[in-house]
């Protein structure tokens, strides 16, 4: 049943996030690793998203004719 499994998800979810919990409280050496891993991480996003980025262009309905 689609209910059973999305609940059994759920509480995987749920398990993982307080399991993850409990060892960046008792590990700060784990919690500045994950920290750094996700200061990385959106320092990657961002330069992506600058590289990538194709500038704002201008609607039609605001430029102007020749």
């Amino acid at each position: 049943m689609p209910d059973d499994r999305a609940g059994a998800q759920r509480a995987l979810g749920v398990f993982s996030v307080a399991g993850l919990a409990a060892v960046l409280a008792a590990s700060a050496t784990a919690y500045t690793v994950i920290k750094l891993a996700g200061a990385t991480y959106l320092a990657f996003l961002g330069t992506h998203a600058l590289i990538h980025s194709q500038g704002i262009r201008a609607s039609p309905l605001f430029r102007r004719s020749a």
